[in-house]
Parts: C-alpha cells; sequence; structure tokens
C-alpha cells in the first residue's frame, strides 16, 4: 500500500500546476460576446392551437372520469359505453377537421409515403382503428379505452407536427 501511495504523490508531483490550451481562446470568446445573439423564431400555431388544447382536455376528463367508474358487464353500460366511445370518436373527428385534417386524407401520395412522419400518421390511424374495433367488442375495457384516447391524442399531436412543418416550408 505504501509503495502504491509513493507512486501516486510522484505522479501528482511531476503533474504540470497549470493547463495551456493550444490555441488562444480569447478571440473568440469576445467575438461571441460582441455577436448579437439571435431572436428565437415565434412559432405560428394558428387558431386552431387552443381547440387542440381543450379536446385534449375533454379526452383527459372523459378518462379520469371512467377511471374513477366502477365497470359491470350489464347490457344498460354496456349501451352507455358504445354511446361514449361514439361520442368520443365524433370528437377527435372535429378536433381533426379543425386542424386541417382535409389536407391529410387516408390515402397518401407517394410524396408522403417517403415522410416518416406521414407514415406514422398512418400507422397511428390503422392502430387506433384496430383498437376501436376491440373496444366495440368489449366496450367496459378500461385499458383499451386509455389505449384508445392514447392513439386518438397521438394522432392529433402528429398532425399538428407535420402541419407546423409545412407552414414552415412554404
Amino acid at each position: 500500500m505504501s509503495q502504491q501511495n509513493n507512486d501516486l504523490h510522484s505522479a501528482i508531483d511531476q503533474m504540470p500546476e497549470q493547463l495551456q490550451p493550444n490555441k488562444d481562446l480569447w478571440p473568440a470568446i469576445e467575438r461571441a460576446i460582441d455577436t448579437p445573439a439571435q431572436a428565437p423564431v415565434a412559432a405560428n400555431h394558428g387558431p386552431w392551437k387552443g381547440i387542440a388544447i381543450a379536446a385534449s382536455l375533454a379526452l383527459v376528463s372523459v378518462v379520469s372520469f371512467l377511471g374513477g367508474q366502477q365497470f359491470s358487464n350489464s347490457g344498460n353500460d354496456t349501451t352507455q359505453s358504445l354511446a361514449l366511445l361514439t361520442l368520443l370518436q365524433q370528437q377527435h373527428q372535429q378536433a381533426l377537421a379543425v386542424q386541417g385534417r382535409g389536407q391529410f386524407s387516408s390515402t397518401l401520395t407517394s410524396a408522403q409515403t417517403q415522410d416518416p412522419l406521414y407514415a406514422g400518421i398512418e400507422e397511428v390511424r390503422q392502430g387506433a382503428k384496430t383498437v376501436l374495433a376491440q373496444l366495440q367488442q368489449d366496450p367496459n375495457n378500461l385499458e383499451l379505452l386509455q389505449l384508445w384516447l392514447w392513439l386518438q391524442q397521438r394522432e392529433l399531436e402528429l398532425v399538428n407536427q407535420a402541419q407546423s412543418q409545412r407552414l414552415t416550408r412554404t
């Protein structure tokens, strides 16, 4: 142990007290200080941002409400659950229409199929359709409902992102 300590102390003693940079850094620092900072470009989210936020809050509210409910297998609850699914699907379609879904039709052009964002939108849509079909078979399945609502929210986010990218390109 004593030998290791001696080696360590000798290595420390051999180190230089100061390290000098390879080149003088002050000119670059002065240029950075003197150059005015560029103001960040404000994102133009358009009038649909508030509506998208409201739709998101509505979806979260419904999930929270249903999370506190006790589900049973009676026919009346199933009918109410199916009616709620229909209502939620209509609200989602309205939110997409407000965000300009007409520009994001279900049939993609050849240029759009190359874009991973559009492919992601299409994947999320297909997943939501599959989950909705399962949810219509078992409308009292809370996990499926939460997954379906998450997929709808994700689709809104991706459409919003695609529209923002399109606006910045033009």
